[in-house]
């Protein structure tokens, strides 16, 4: 999975740059060939963070994008590469349903990126998922660490009373 933060695309020369990659001197600081994200995630998942940040100007880059899967690195004359990832994910958050209530979004674009709608209800409302995200989470970061940590099951049970933060939904778009 790669993942991108919408915070960092300020502008069509950053998504650009940081989605579809750039050739050394595209730019001032394009000093190597960069990928790009799209070609990092090779058949895998895009993760757009913080969509509602996007830029409206960016739109139109990105439904383009999400309407062919074609993409040319900046910086290339018109080199037309098609991307494998299997989906582009956003996350919906209460600045994006306002964002997209408010009308500025064209609705191409909106029809595109909400392609397919998965619903994840918030944590709180499924406590038979908490201890196995809890273990999952506790084996990733044992192996970050190199040692063997381990979860107790009056931990577990500690978890399971605790007011969980509103989830969010999550949707996609190929």
């Amino acid at each position: 999975m790669a993942v991108a933060s919408c915070n960092e695309l300020t502008n069509e020369t950053l998504l650009r740059s940081i989605l579809f990659g750039h050739r050394r001197g595209a730019f001032t600081d394009a000093r190597e060939d960069r990928p790009g994200l799209v070609a990092t995630a090779g058949k895998g998942v895009i993760l757009l963070d913080d969509f509602h940040r996007l830029p409206t100007a960016c739109t139109s880059i990105l439904h383009s994008f999400l309407e062919d899967g074609e993409y040319t690195r900046l910086g290339e004359e018109e080199v037309r590469r098609q991307a494998e990832a299997v989906a582009v994910l956003t996350v919906e958050s209460a600045p994006w349903l306002e964002r997209r209530q408010s009308g500025a979004l064209p609705l191409a674009f909106l029809a595109r990126v909400e392609r397919l709608p998965l619903v994840v209800p918030p944590l709180r409302e499924r406590p038979d998922d908490i201890e196995a995200q809890a273990r999952w989470l506790v084996r990733v970061a044992s192996a970050e660490v190199g040692a063997d940590l381990e979860l107790a099951d009056d931990a577990i049970e500690a978890m399971r009373g605790l007011p969980f933060a509103r989830a969010t939904a999550a949707s996609c778009a190929t």
